[in-house]
């Protein structure tokens, strides 16, 4: 019995001592400061029960800075914003971003503190870039080989390139989620050319 009421005070002792600041685990350096974003990383930090709930989160975190920079710099030229662009950077950049972030970001630190993984990762932003560039040479290309499609009539013509105009405002869309992120001067003009061209020849 005076065993068992031994055992018994030093496990609440136990408890009681973790209870005080001073027993608290402390933050790793890296979550309490982490590194600055730069012109080639873009940081997150996250929390899950497990790596890939604290890697979401850091990604989301890292989308939501994504963009308000982009937001930002779109709003400084007024030229190229767009309502339609605005919507689409509220509605779609999240979720663009995580596809796009799954390929090319890297851990760079983890830990472990009371059951809760702690992570800091860093996503590159060429390559962010480099996805999105290619995406939108690709819509370029097929926009180039349907105008210039010889081979069907005039009435498929006029047919296709009816469908083909929200892929145009697509790419029109990742033009200015380039120029919104770097220093280049992309400006959209897929959805107008093609408007044009149907214009010129409505029945063709």
């Amino acid at each position: 019995m005076t065993r068992y009421l031994i055992c018994s005070l030093i496990a609440l002792m136990l408890s009681a001592c973790q209870s005080f600041p001073g027993f608290e685990p402390s933050m790793p350096d890296w979550w309490v400061s982490p590194p600055e974003d730069n012109s080639k990383w873009l940081y997150g930090l996250g929390e899950g029960a497990h790596l890939n709930a604290a890697n979401q989160q850091a990604l989301s975190n890292i989308a939501g800075k994504l963009q308000t920079t982009i937001s930002a710099s779109l709003s400084r030229r007024t030229q190229e914003t767009t309502i339609s662009t605005s919507d689409y950077i509220d509605r779609q950049l999240s979720s663009e971003i995580e596809k796009v972030s799954l390929s090319h970001f890297e851990i760079v630190k983890t830990d472990t503190i009371s059951d809760r993984v702690m992570v800091l990762v860093r996503v590159d932003k060429d390559a962010l870039v480099n996805n999105w560039s290619r995406q939108l040479n690709t819509i370029e290309n097929e926009l180039a080989k349907l105008l210039a499609n010889q081979q069907i009539s005039r009435f498929q013509w006029w047919v296709a390139t009816r469908h083909f105009v929200s892929r145009a405002e697509e790419g029109d869309k990742l033009a200015s989620l380039i120029s919104g992120l770097t220093s280049k001067d992309i400006t959209p003009y897929l959805a107008q050319k093609l408007r044009h061209a149907t214009s010129q020849h409505p029945s063709r």
